[in-house]
């Protein structure tokens, strides 16, 4: 069986955003535009914190439904100093107030399936981290401690 655990456009991407984290802005170019030319899509010529964006764009769209997102915006940090999925989240995240109180799309206005607060439960300085599973906490004699807020 062949199963694929990464994709070798995940793994430019991630290279490309170790180079700009470095300040090697011609090599994240380099990877980023690798995965874009393969979808005859224009170089980006950004650097700094424009390629910043343009490679977690990327990565949005690139990887979509893959089941990533979720893990790029816990580890990334915007400008505000705080990590992404903060200011998505909770009663004041800007995904929380879009879909409450801007967005007019009738599917996601009128969509009763599913709340439209999604995401309002968010706690900052717990949601960042998953909780340890408890019988790891347990199997490892004392070593290992429950994050906080769990």
């Amino acid at each position: 069986m062949n199963y694929r655990l990464l994709r070798y456009a995940d793994i430019l991407l991630m290279a490309a955003e170790v180079k700009n984290q470095l300040g090697k802005d011609d090599e994240a170019r380099k990877y980023l535009n690798q995965v874009r030319s393969r979808v005859n899509l224009a170089d980006v010529t950004a650097s700094g914190n424009d390629l910043k964006e343009a490679i977690r764009l990327e990565r949005r769209l690139e990887l979509a439904f893959e089941g990533n997102r979720l893990y790029d915006i816990r580890r990334w940090t915007d400008s505000n100093g705080k990590k992404v999925v903060c200011n998505l989240f909770g009663p004041n995240g800007t995904w929380v107030k879009y879909n409450t109180e801007t967005s007019t799309d009738e599917f996601e206005t009128t969509n009763l399936i599913e709340p439209q607060n999604e995401g309002y439960d968010f706690k900052e300085n717990r949601d960042e981290l998953f909780p340890i599973p408890n019988t790891e906490i347990v199997q490892s004699n004392g070593s290992l401690v429950q994050n906080p807020g769990y």
